[in-house]
């Protein structure tokens, strides 16, 4: 692995966009971004073939044969997004028994500048992401999330750090303020809207590192086995349920037997407080706007008198 934080080569100039729209706009734009990317790869000596898009998030990031290039820029967050990512494909680099990306090398583009367009590279994951992945028969879907639980359960066991960017957890600073989110939101209906502010179990003392959006988008398979999980941007030290609701909700689609299987893979015990504690930290969740518009779109909200008995009928494994 090879890191730079100097530019050795002439570099193209620096990225600049009108607007966030026409920034997010060229993330599917190769063009664009082919000249960072030739930077980049010469600087690491890399050999360049032929360069796609890769899946549209918050950053740009393409693919080049067998590694992934990620540049970090324009959103308000991109320094704390690049620190955490870094840290932790720093830190599973050496853990077997959680499959990420391998770190091939990072550095700055521009270090002298306010916005230095940091970047990483990391190799290819074989396979396809959940989402693009035809349905298994139900016994290997369960058999990934089990597996999938035991790779949880590991992360979770790494030591949490207390320093920065790791200092301040969502759930702290802005799981109270759900309530004003879901109310602009408007997918929870008035009834049980006005019960969340009691309803909200206490945030668990247990910190631990977290991936933070384990969605169908970040676990890649590859013939009905999991290869890896990438993008840890959003890594935590918190609360471990926070890593529940968008991997139920998201790539699990709400089926609650592959909990079951993610649940006994990991050695989750599920007892009474695990319903309310789950759906709590739905509803605090950063994606909680998202994840309960996920809970909408499979049951009728509307049928339910308070939010204990959704906790329920959402959150209870078969």
């Amino acid at each position: 692995m090879k890191w730079f934080d100097s530019p050795q080569q002439t570099l193209p100039t620096r990225p600049a966009f009108r607007s966030r729209s026409a920034y997010v706009e060229s993330l599917h734009d190769v063009e664009v971004w082919r000249p960072y990317v030739s930077a980049i790869l010469a600087r690491h000596r890399l050999p360049e073939v032929a360069v796609e898009a890769g899946f549209v998030g918050k950053y740009a990031t393409f693919l080049v044969g067998d590694v992934v290039v990620k540049l970090f820029g324009r959103f308000p967050s991109w320094s704390n997004d690049h620190a955490v990512e870094l840290f932790m494909q720093l830190r599973v680099q050496d853990q077997d028994d959680i499959p990420a990306p391998r770190l091939l090398g990072y550095g700055s583009l521009y270090p002298d500048e306010p916005e230095p367009w940091p970047y990483l590279i990391t190799d290819r994951l074989r396979g396809r992401a959940w989402r693009d992945v035809p349905g298994h028969a139900a016994g290997t879907r369960s058999r990934i999330a089990g597996r999938l639980g035991e790779i949880t359960h590991s992360l979770h066991g790494l030591p949490a750090p207390a320093a920065a960017p790791f200092e301040n957890d969502w759930l702290t600073r802005h799981g109270a303020d759900c309530a004003t989110r879901l109310t602009a939101d408007g997918t929870l209906p008035p009834r049980l809207l006005e019960q969340v502010g009691d309803y909200l179990a206490p945030v668990g003392a247990e910190q631990c590192l977290t991936h933070g959006d384990l969605t169908e988008d970040h676990l890649f398979l590859d013939r009905g086995a999991l290869t890896g999980i990438i993008d840890w941007g959003d890594a935590q030290a918190t609360d471990p349920f926070y890593d529940l609701p968008p991997l139920f909700l998201g790539a699990f689609g709400g089926d609650r037997s592959l909990l079951r299987a993610f649940l006994t893979g990991y050695g989750w015990p599920v007892d009474d407080p695990f319903c309310h504690r789950a759906l709590s930290i739905t509803l605090m969740h950063r994606k909680a706007e998202f994840l309960v518009r996920r809970i909408g779109a499979a049951v009728d909200l509307s049928r339910f008198a308070t939010l204990s008995d959704l906790a329920e009928a959402v959150w209870v494994p078969e």
